[in-house]
């Protein structure tokens, strides 16, 4: 079986990483479309890649871009190519939003894949014009944020018109929980199409230390993205109360993300007064994310905001 990743960074996440690694490692023909370049590929073993062209050049290599990509599409499958373009001319959009389609979406026309598999629901929702063209099952994944919070967003209103109809198109949807899974049906999933999978831990890897040591201080950590959905003011918060009753804490947050989200953690954690208490470990390997795991006394889960919309 051909699979093709969509809607993904390389490297991604790491639980993504491992899930395709470990279906590459048993027999899927695993392709991922990324914009990444070569030189960030060398964690993709057994796993190949479809090269997308950066949106972020000049006129002229946006234009190259378009022909090179039409060229090869044209060798693959020419067929495939005039529906492409009728699809994208039928449209009525400017000339702009033409080209950006034509750059988008060109390198996708004619490649082979059994199955369609989009990560992100947004990803989704952002190659909804062409999801017919791609001539085989698509798969969409509906985790927290992309269904829980962003479709409330007054700016990101496509993403909320977008879900029922990538729901309506997808051949099945994976849902991380049950309660991503009645959200989703709220935006039109039919139930029957769903697959709750819950995301797991291996605990063969992820087990405490049989040597742990105590240490002087209450040490808490939290591992995920830099990003507000997390709620990581909420735990900064919650820490700042332990400082003001006198604990001697230490949180350790394990992470990355924009560098503006990081900025505003930053900026909170200054107003907190918490700079010696709260340390920012960056992106780590699995294997000093455990051994940070096994030195500390809680782990805490970061929250993540919901915003419940008016009726």
């Amino acid at each position: 079986m051909r699979l093709l990743v969509v809607g993904i960074k390389w490297p991604p996440e790491t639980f993504i990483h491992r899930r395709l690694k470990g279906l590459a490692e048993r027999g899927v023909e695993v392709v991922v479309a990324t914009t990444s370049p070569c030189t960030k590929r060398r964690h993709g073993s057994g796993i190949q890649f479809l090269q997308l062209p950066e949106w972020n050049r000049s006129w002229s290599g946006r234009v190259s871009d378009v022909v090179s990509t039409g060229l090869r599409a044209c060798m693959r499958s020419p067929r495939n190519v005039r529906a492409f373009a009728s699809a994208v001319n039928g449209r009525g959009s400017s000339v702009r939003e033409r080209l950006r389609s034509y750059h988008r979406f060109l390198p996708f026309v004619g490649v082979r894949a059994d199955v369609v598999h989009f990560e992100w629901n947004s990803a989704a929702v952002e190659f909804l014009p062409f999801i017919d063209l791609l001539g085989c099952p698509v798969v969409v994944s509906c985790r927290g944020s992309q269904v829980q919070v962003a479709p409330h967003n007054p700016h990101r209103q496509a993403l909320a018109e977008g879900l029922r109809t990538t729901f309506e198109k997808a051949a099945a949807a994976h849902c991380v929980s049950e309660a991503i899974k009645r959200e989703a049906e709220a935006y039109g999933l039919d139930p029957g199409k769903a697959f709750v999978i819950r995301p797991a831990v291996d605990t063969e890897f992820f087990r405490p230390s049989v040597n742990r040591l105590r240490a002087d201080h209450f040490r808490v950590i939290s591992v995920g993205s830099l990003i507000w959905t997390k709620g990581y003011e909420y735990a900064l918060m919650a820490v700042r109360r332990l400082v003001d009753r006198g604990v001697p804490v230490r949180f350790d947050i394990i992470g990355d993300g924009p560098k503006a989200e990081r900025q505003r953690v930053l900026y909170t954690i200054q107003d907190l007064g918490l700079r010696s208490v709260v340390v920012l470990r960056g992106k780590l390997s699995p294997e000093e994310v455990l051994a940070a795991l096994q030195s500390s006394d809680v782990f805490l889960l970061a929250i993540q905001a919901r915003i419940i919309k008016e009726t």
